[in-house]
């Protein structure tokens, strides 16, 4: 989409390497976006990956400029996120149902 230098030059706060804890006591790797300095909570766009999350990093930027906190998280066992991978398992039963 096009975009406006305005928003463009939003500031965006970028956390890499965040851990979300899991029950079983493992973790996902996560980089999170949110817009710089703005106060209270905030929408999220939720995005799990078998790929790098990393691969989301400009639409995450973009969605970030715009108000939204953004979450890019590799799933268990792939990217940097330790353990097995278990594909169509973990994308839909398991594990999504644990990080509700």
């Amino acid at each position: 989409p096009p975009t406006s230098a305005a928003e463009d030059s939003v500031s965006v706060e970028v956390t890499w390497g965040a851990h979300i804890p899991m029950r079983d006591g493992a973790y996902l790797n996560a980089t999170l976006y949110r817009p710089a300095r703005v106060p209270g909570p905030l929408p999220v766009l939720f995005t799990m990956t078998p790929y790098t999350a990393d691969r989301g990093h400009v639409r995450a930027l973009y969605f970030a400029r715009r108000g939204y906190a953004c979450a890019l998280v590799d799933v268990r066992g792939r990217g940097n996120s330790p353990g097995g991978f278990n594909p169509f398992v973990d994308m839909t039963g398991r594990l999504s149902s644990a990080l509700m």
